[in-house]
């Protein structure tokens, strides 16, 4: 096996940009990350009937600028497979029998400078072996289309403003190992608990419409196929099936013969964090011994069973993961209720000795 010179910075961008342009077998790109200029770059002259686009379809991705919804729209539009694999990590390019490269390059633009590195194969050993390592990759991967697109979209419509002062405040402590200097009175402070908590008084009032969104939302976040073929995967066009109760004031979902009751769900957390926030210090901490198992429990009892009976749903950790486990699919109660969280900015979460840590939202 022959190791090829090893390309860094641009000259791996027109490497790639060459080898796809003259690309005879299929292609596989592989980048967590995507943004419409880059991906115009690379893939601008790619035959969309023979390339393959894997990456990460994530919200905070989105909400973060890491990747952004203009590049799939474009891949979409011109007839490119794109998949999402949520725990990618990894920068690969291979065409079939011709070409291989592994390394930290993404189809991303980047805020400063990066240092990149990456090897390149063209042995078709090598290459076969690459195809061989991703296989697996592939096997995993939820297919992305146009109502993927939309409803990402419409999600990071409703959250950017309240994620932007978030992420300001991230962008002050990643400055600090940056050399670049900070002025004290620029540094966002904290919000209150009394701010947070008329934020959440505000989504209690939400009207029937609005909570079917962040149900949606919610549903997106944390439904699972946990009998898939390749093991667990992250399962978010459940969050197609969220529907209005008939009563018209609440957002259910069903799944089989159960129903989780989502807006209930959501409603109990926030109850529970407006308690929280009201017995905390301030400054947007949360301290108290148990908080987390009782949101578990919450959420847990929000199902109702076919006789319309409100049950505490057994709770398991078969995947290591919190699960209300429905035949092959599943909601994750850990992200259901990080995904409450998220709703309410400013939050840290100060865990008692009952609870598994510390989480800052």
């Amino acid at each position: 096996m022959t190791l090829q010179p090893l390309f860094i910075g641009t000259s791996l961008i027109s490497r790639w940009q060459e080898a796809v342009e003259n690309a005879s077998g299929r292609v596989r790109v592989f980048s967590p990350r995507l943004t419409h200029a880059s991906v115009l770059d690379v893939l601008g002259n790619a035959n969309p009937a023979t390339t393959d686009v894997y990456t990460r379809f994530s919200a905070m991705s989105f909400l973060s600028g890491e990747s952004n919804l203009g590049g799939f729209r474009w891949l979409l539009n011109n007839g490119f497979n794109v998949y999402s694999i949520p725990e990618l990590n990894a920068s690969v390019l291979h065409i079939d029998g011709e070409f291989a490269s592994i390394g930290s390059l993404q189809i991303a633009e980047r805020e400063v400078e990066a240092i990149e590195a990456s090897v390149v194969f063209s042995e078709p050993e090598a290459v076969d072996a690459v195809l061989e390592m991703v296989q697996p990759w592939m096997e995993r991967a939820t297919r992305i289309d146009h109502e993927d697109v939309n409803d990402a979209e419409a999600f990071v419509n409703r959250h950017e403003s309240r994620f932007s002062t978030i992420l300001d405040g991230a962008i002050e402590i990643d400055r600090r190992f940056l050399f670049v200097e900070v002025d004290e009175e620029d540094v966002p402070v904290r919000p209150s608990n009394a701010v947070i908590r008329s934020e959440i008084r505000q989504l209690l009032e939400m009207g029937a419409l609005e909570s079917y969104d962040v149900a949606q939302d919610l549903v997106w976040k944390s439904a699972w196929w946990v009998d898939h073929p390749s093991g667990p995967v992250r399962a978010p066009k459940m969050a197609r099936h969220v529907y209005i109760s008939s009563e018209g004031d609440e957002s259910w979902i069903d799944y089989g013969a159960n129903t989780f009751l989502v807006g209930r769900a959501l409603i109990r957390v926030l109850r529970a964090l407006d308690s929280c926030l009201r017995d905390g210090p301030g400054d947007g901490v949360c301290a108290i011994d148990g908080f987390w198992q009782d949101a578990v429990d919450l959420v847990q009892a929000s199902v109702m069973n076919v006789n319309g009976q409100e049950i505490s749903y057994p709770v398991t950790d078969d995947h290591g993961s919190l699960d209300l486990v429905f035949g092959a699919h599943s909601i994750d109660v850990n992200d259901f209720i990080e995904g409450v969280l998220d709703l309410v900015g400013g939050v840290r979460i100060v865990f008692g000795d009952d609870d598994p840590g510390m989480r800052d939202t």
